[in-house]
């Protein structure tokens, strides 16, 4: 089932993944040996990329990407393919989550609350 997040442009927020293993089908271990790297796509391009901000653990979820406040500020309001890797360091093999599924991830405005 694909992930769908919603996000407001100045949000903080956490997104959750259960990455498996399809040769094992366990979950990923990735408290250690692995870099990673978020990517959101639209139309071919790339409007948003990070390469830290992330918590790997062995169990569910087993990685967390974290956004900071304001991170996607410049982010036009629209619907992203959310494009992650997970390399493995020793190996230096990529593994694409749900390459054939990807995540979407939502952007919208931030609302400007009347006074």
């Amino acid at each position: 089932m694909r992930a769908w997040w919603s996000i407001y442009q100045n949000q903080e927020k956490a997104l959750p993944l259960e990455w498996w293993d399809p040769t094992t089908g366990l979950l990923y271990n990735f408290t250690t040996g692995y870099t990673f790297t978020f990517q959101l796509v639209s139309d071919g391009e790339y409007y948003h990329s990070k390469v830290s901000g992330f918590v790997g653990t062995a169990t569910s979820p087993n990685l967390i990407v974290a956004l900071t406040t304001n991170e996607l500020a410049a982010v036009p309001p629209g619907l992203y393919i959310a494009h992650i890797v997970a390399r493995h360091t020793a190996t230096v093999i990529d593994n694409i989550f749900e390459e054939d599924d990807p995540p979407i991830v939502e952007i919208l405005k931030t609302p400007v609350l009347a006074v």
